[in-house]
């Protein structure tokens, strides 16, 4: 399967193994009424058919110093008419200087959720994505004891078509001004039907 980007200039790493990816400032994947919409953050993904996707799952970590740095996965349902598109993210975000796990999930405008990282060194999170066609996106934070925490379930989801077209990867994001993100990623795993 090919390998696309989306706001990332440099070379793709080897994605079948550990891989980092340096995030410039001033990125972001957000919408907030009434006119706020940013989806200029790196993300490199594959594009399949939403009925193909099984899960997505990733390891994330980052030295998270500004407010918002954030990594991790996402999945973009692209519009086919001239709403914009929707997506759902998850990974390691930076709030009030304390590393979260955030998930955001946009239909019409994007709604975020937080939860504690449950990983020891308080920086690194593994965010599993579960399509259950038909029904909804599930999002579970996976500790490292291998149990699932769930975080999420994506209602919204059931609506698509089978056929969609859905892109799924990973993604880097820093909101603010000042410097750049290098977040590394672990055990990238894209599981199709």
């Amino acid at each position: 399967m090919t390998w696309s980007s989306h706001a990332y200039s440099s070379p793709l790493p080897d994605l079948t193994t550990s891989f980092s990816l340096t995030i410039p400032s001033s990125t972001d994947v957000w919408a907030k009424p009434p006119s706020r919409n940013a989806f200029n953050a790196p993300f490199i993904y594959q594009t399949l058919r939403l009925s193909q996707l099984t899960s997505v799952q990733i390891t994330v970590t980052a030295s998270w110093t500004q407010q918002y740095d954030q990594g991790g996965i996402m999945v973009v349902v692209p519009s086919k008419t001239s709403q914009p598109d929707r997506w759902v993210k998850s990974g390691v975000e930076l709030l009030d200087g304390v590393a979260r796990v955030g998930t955001v999930a946009r239909d019409i405008w994007a709604d975020w959720s937080l939860h504690p990282v449950v990983h020891g060194d308080g920086k690194t999170a593994t965010v599993l994505f579960e399509n259950k066609t038909g029904d909804a996106l599930w999002v579970y934070l996976i500790g490292e004891d291998g149990k699932r925490h769930p975080l999420r379930e994506v209602t919204w989801w059931a609506g698509l078509d089978g056929e969609q077209e859905v892109q799924v990867g990973v993604y880097g994001a820093k909101p603010s001004t000042e410097g750049k993100l290098k977040v590394e990623y672990r055990h990238l795993e894209i599981v199709k039907s």
